[in-house]
C-alpha cells in the first residue's frame, strides 16, 4: 500500500462515489467488502511511501509457490510470467521498494496508453533498465512469456 500525497484526488474518488456506488458484499454485522475503483493518477504520476500491510497473502515454507502476490508496480518478472515464485520474489519487491524511497519516484509505471496496469508494459519497462531479455531457459519456465517474446 502507497500513502496519498496529492490529496487532490480524494474529491474526485469520493463524488464518484457518492453518485456511482461500489458493489459490496456484506459478511456480517461487522464487516463489509468493497469492490475496488481507480483512484487516478497523482500529479506528476508519483505516488506517496510505501506501508507495510496486508499480510493476508503471506505465504509459508521454501516453495515454489503460485498466484499473484505483491503490489503491482513492485511484482517480481515470475510473477508476472506466473511461474512459480518463492522468497526471491520478496527480495526483487523490497529492491523495487527500496529504490522508490531513495529515489523518491517508482522505478516502473506499469502502464499502458490507457493509463491501466499492464503486465506487458510492466517487463518492457524492467528489459528497458536491464538492457536485454531474459534468458530463453527462464522463459521457457512460463506459458504466459510466448505472448511477449520468441525464440529470438
Amino acid at each position: 500500500m502507497l500513502t496519498i500525497d496529492d490529496e487532490s484526488l480524494l474529491p474526485a474518488f469520493e463524488q464518484e462515489e457518492a453518485s456511482n456506488s461500489s458493489p459490496r458484499k456484506v459478511i456480517d454485522d461487522t464487516r463489509t467488502v468493497y469492490g475496488s475503483r481507480k483512484l487516478g493518477l497523482p500529479k506528476d504520476a508519483l505516488w506517496g511511501q510505501p506501508v507495510l500491510c496486508e499480510f493476508g497473502e503471506a505465504r509459508t515454507g521454501p516453495g515454489p509457490h503460485k498466484g499473484l502476490i505483491q503490489p503491482e508496480l513492485y511484482r517480481a518478472p515470475e510473477v508476472l510470467f506466473e511461474m512459480g515464485w518463492d522468497s526471491s520474489a520478496d527480495i526483487w519487491n523490497v529492491a523495487v521498494m527500496i529504490w522508490d524511497l531513495f529515489q523518491g519516484r517508482h522505478l516502473f509505471h506499469a502502464l499502458d496508453e490507457d493509463q491501466d496496469v499492464s503486465a506487458t508494459h510492466h517487463i518492457a519497462e524492467m528489459m528497458a533498465y536491464i538492457g536485454s531479455p531474459p534468458p530463453l531457459e527462464y522463459l521457457r519456465r512460463s506459458q504466459v512469456t510466448k505472448h511477449v517474446f520468441d525464440e529470438k
